[in-house]
């Protein structure tokens, strides 16, 4: 099985953007994560009066024009609001003439994206251990859970790339860029979120909520099990078209046919999830939580997600050798 090679702590290569961000952030940019639409996130440690503090992931987006939202410092600010183990802490923010930063926790550990390129589909017990996870990630920040967060909110891009797991099997949460505060439903007017994952109110810019996340997570439940997308297309334009036509909306094949008949108490989940009518999705997080939670009681065979995680690191390392 493919294993793909975890983001390392430390690295030779050294990458600086300019001396204006080494004078006013006065971090040094040791490895470079991810490169979005409006910004890059990079591995990155601060050094101050001769210490080197611990590495960070620094998010710094680049400003377009004098009246450009500072998107990144209300993603910074919104994440101040959180306390649980699976979202990063955010350490602090700031900006220049030129960009917004802030520095959180670097997760270190793989992309869900890249697990499911190399490895899908993924055993089912882990499938249903990352989805139970994340689920519960999604129950606190909508506010459904037991400990409540600072604002509720809705997450808006659920994808794989937004999922990192790290060596000891704990799936974490990122990314919040587009993320809105949770008041009776939020109306944003446009289009935001990523094509094969939105839930149709994303695409046509209407009333978002906390079920909005439940149809991401829905086309996530389903690609981890399935091995392929829910939503796919030629073109992200002719993607969003077809998908706004609910008599051509897609019905998920029935689990059982892809992963035997154990996995058959999914079938309702996904398609709930995924329903056109938001009044036909879940009532909350909550409600999927107890249902990822029966499932799993019910599959007696297969590795654990920490198990998985320990023995293909372990496989990879004796096929390096």
């Amino acid at each position: 099985m493919a294993f793909p090679k975890a983001v390392q702590r430390d690295s030779h290569l050294t990458l600086v953007l300019n001396d204006e961000t080494q004078r006013t952030a006065g971090y040094t940019l040791t490895e470079l994560l991810g490169v979005g639409g409006s910004g890059s996130v990079y591995a990155a440690h601060k050094v101050t009066e001769g210490e080197s503090l611990k590495q960070v992931a620094l998010k710094i987006v680049h400003k377009r024009s004098d009246t450009q939202t500072t998107r990144p410092l209300e993603e910074a600010e919104l994440m101040r609001g959180f306390a649980h183990p699976a979202i990063p802490s955010v350490h602090e923010s700031g900006a220049t003439n030129d960009y917004d930063y802030f520095a959180m926790d670097l997760v270190t550990g793989w992309n869900l994206k890249a697990l499911l390129k190399q490895n899908k589909p993924l055993p089912l017990r882990v499938a249903v251990d990352i989805a139970i996870q994340l689920c519960a990630v999604l129950e606190y920040i909508h506010g459904n859970g037991p400990q409540k967060p600072g604002t509720p909110v809705i997450h808006c891009d659920i994808k794989p790339s937004n999922v990192m797991i790290d060596p000891k099997g704990q799936v974490h949460l990122i990314d919040f860029g587009i993320s809105c505060g949770l008041k009776r439903g939020i109306h944003t007017g446009i289009s935001k979120g990523t094509a094969a994952y939105m839930a149709p109110e994303q695409i046509t810019g209407n009333l978002l909520d906390d079920k909005t996340d439940l149809f991401c997570f829905g086309t996530l439940l389903f690609e981890m099990i399935a091995g392929k997308r829910l939503f796919s297309g030629r073109n992200i334009p002719q993607l969003l078209q077809d998908r706004l036509r609910q008599s051509n909306w897609p019905k998920p094949k029935r689990m059982q046919w892809i992963r035997g008949a154990k996995s058959g108490p999914l079938d309702p989940l996904i398609r709930q999830c995924v329903s056109h009518s938001r009044a036909d999705r879940p009532d909350s997080a909550s409600s999927v939580l107890r249902t990822l939670k029966q499932t799993k009681r019910r599959i007696r065979r297969g590795p654990s997600l920490k198990d998985w995680l320990q023995q293909s690191q372990s496989k990879t390392m004796r096929q390096a050798v």
